[in-house]
């Protein structure tokens, strides 16, 4: 048996698929809520170096890490 037949003869044992299909599904959920956050977050610090004026300092302290 070679090493690649070796490596891939333990996908065949009983469990190990849905083990491997768990772990996938679970990256997949982290990876998407990091994109959705990073989006949201993004926009609101371009939003608030573009519209926040003067007047408001207080959200213009959120905009400096994206400039």
């Amino acid at each position: 048996m070679s090493n690649l037949e070796a490596s891939f003869s333990i996908l065949g044992q009983k469990g190990v698929m849905p083990y491997i299909l768990k772990g996938t599904v679970f990256t997949l959920i982290i990876a998407l809520i990091a994109v959705v956050l990073g989006i949201v977050i993004g926009s609101v610090l371009a939003l608030c170096r573009n519209y926040c004026t003067s007047k408001t300092r207080k959200y213009l302290v959120l905009s400096p890490p994206y400039t």
